[in-house]
């Protein structure tokens, strides 16, 4: 009979524990404080291993909290896992049973270098670093696919690379990555194809590339690309079509050219290029012939000219060209000042080198003899002129080995080696002619029938 009863109470005790361990728990969530919180948590809630609430751990002013193992157990967390101002904290090794978080926040834990003990999860909501100084990788993450939501890495100074997300294809919120003093390129996103929100990069001081995002075809807000001191180019955003919202390229010293930009059609809403003290030219901008609301051209030191805008149609709202130190060539935008209703808003063109300093200067420019073509110096011929289809040109007895046509904003549409140039299917109008022969250049005015 004794044996029976012992029978009994081992099968309930069992039954018990079974339930225990099939039953989320803490719906409410739970915080630690404290390194004995944490040691008793598995003796005060017995079986909790899926916490319908969030998790916080945040160490008093009592004690640090040093180690995560009391929370081995745990395997889903559906709210929040935060992580904060934990100073000792040197791993994540307690949690290794996690597979599933709503959402990752960790921050201001100035001891922790990975993530290491995260290396099991698989669905993650949302992931926020920042301020977490000693944090070289993200490593542990690379089970991760898709975020629903968004990843904001800020403020990170040791990050050196982003390989631990580097099978995340798509992320439905925003992408951030800001102040990451050592992190020099976006290696680990190269598998990212969409992003449902905004995309910022911002004050990196190392990086030097985007090319790790040239499989990104699709962002459903807008692209800011800010103060990050060693960008060259925007070649990784080669394959994006359109920005529904704005375009922000500011304060990025060492950018030398916006090549990256060439497929992009349209933006949404503003378009704004400022403080790019490098940059000498718009040409990466030329496919686009809308903007939803503003265009702003200011204080780019070493840009020349703004051909790369000569196929816009359209800017919504107002038009402002400002303080750049050497633009003295703005028949790429004349165009936009000559059609009525194509900018829908107020015009401000001021505080820049004569030939772009307001906009009867612009109107009154010769756009056919643009700044940036050198004197010409050789007398040129071209025979017929006006012409209809053949034309050849002539330099006085020297061999002519190449020649330009320019179209009367001073885009060059056509270059080819010798004097007999087809201009059949050109449309009817004015153009440039630029012939060289030898080391000398020489310039002269086409009529089109």
């Amino acid at each position: 009979m004794k044996n029976f009863a012992t029978f009994l109470t081992t099968l309930c005790l069992t039954l018990w524990t079974h339930a225990a361990h099939s039953q989320a728990c803490l719906p409410n969530g739970i915080t630690f404080t404290t390194q004995g919180q944490i040691d008793s948590f598995p003796i005060n809630y017995p079986g909790c291993t899926e916490i319908g609430g969030g998790v916080t751990i945040c160490s008093d002013s009592v004690g640090p909290i040093t180690d995560l193992h009391g929370l081995y157990g745990i395997t889903l967390i559906g709210k929040s896992l935060i992580l904060k101002h934990n100073d000792q904290l040197a791993d994540l090794s307690g949690l290794s049973n996690l597979t599933t978080i709503g959402s990752l926040q960790i921050f201001d834990n100035q001891s922790l270098q990975n993530l290491d003990g995260l290396s099991n999860i698989t669905s993650l909501g949302n992931l926020y670093l920042s301020d977490n100084p000693a944090l070289t990788d993200l490593d542990a993450l690379s089970k991760i696919t898709f975020i629903p939501f968004s990843i904001s890495l800020t403020h990170n100074a040791s990050l050196l690379n982003l390989d631990g997300l580097s099978n995340v294809t798509a992320i439905g919120g925003s992408l951030y990555i800001v102040n990451n003093d050592a992190l020099t390129d976006l290696s680990g996103l190269s598998e990212l194809t969409s992003l449902g929100g905004d995309l910022i990069i911002e004050d990196n001081l190392l990086l030097n590339n985007l090319d790790a995002l040239a499989n990104l075809t699709s962002i459903g807000k807008s692209v800011w690309i800010h103060g990050n001191d060693a960008l060259t180019n925007l070649d990784g955003l080669a394959n994006l079509s359109s920005v529904k919202r704005s375009l922000y390229i500011s304060g990025n010293d060492a950018l030398m050219d916006l090549s990256g930009l060439s497929n992009i059609s349209s933006v949404g809403g503003m378009l704004i290029i400022r403080f790019n003290h490098s940059l000498t030219n718009l040409d990466g901008l030329s496919n686009i012939s809308s903007i939803g609301w503003e265009l702003v051209i200011a204080r780019n030191k070493a840009l020349t000219n703004l051909n790369g805008l000569s196929n816009l149609s359209s800017v919504g709202s107002f038009l402002e060209i400002k303080n750049n130190d050497s633009l003295t060539n703005c028949c790429g935008i004349r165009h936009l000042l000559e059609t009525p209703g194509a900018i829908g808003g107020y015009i401000s063109i001021y505080d820049n080198p004569s030939e772009c300093s307001n906009k009867d200067e612009i109107l009154a420019a010769d756009c056919m003899v643009a700044a940036h073509h050198p004197a010409p110096r050789l007398p040129i011929s071209i025979t017929p002129n006006p012409a209809r289809d053949v034309i050849y040109l002539s330099a006085g007895h020297r061999p002519i080995t190449r020649a330009w046509i320019y179209n009367s904003l001073g885009v060059m549409i056509r270059a080819q080696k010798g004097a007999r140039v087809d201009i059949h299917d050109l449309p009817r109008g004015s153009y440039l002619i630029k012939v060289q022969a030898g080391e000398e250049t020489g310039l002269a005015k086409l009529v089109k029938l």
